[in-house]
């Protein structure tokens, strides 16, 4: 059992590589602790990932996040389990209260 409930989102993020580039990914679902992303390249467990993402109130994060598990889906894209380890930066926009 999750000690924190999923929330069902279908919205867009980053994933930024080693080189400073960015790869876009959908999130599927997000809890307090981590989410499912959606992408087009496996990512192996226990690799280290920046996850970019727009909170609810406008604000962009920077997660530094852990690949707990990776699996095919049938449409040839994978669906990656993060789990998250801490905040690498919070930036807010003109539009963030």
């Amino acid at each position: 059992m999750r000690k924190f409930p999923r929330i069902i989102l279908n919205s867009y993020a980053a994933i930024m590589n080693d080189d400073q580039s960015a790869s876009r990914t959908i999130i599927r679902d997000f809890s307090r602790m981590g989410v499912g992303l959606v992408v087009d390249k496996e990512i192996c467990q226990g690799t280290f990932i920046s996850i970019v993402y727009q909170n609810e109130i406008g604000e962009y994060i920077q997660m530094k996040s852990y690949v707990k598990h990776c699996r095919q889906l049938k449409d040839n894209t994978f669906y990656v389990g993060v789990q998250f380890i801490g905040i690498e930066s919070r930036t807010k926009t003109d539009h963030a209260a």
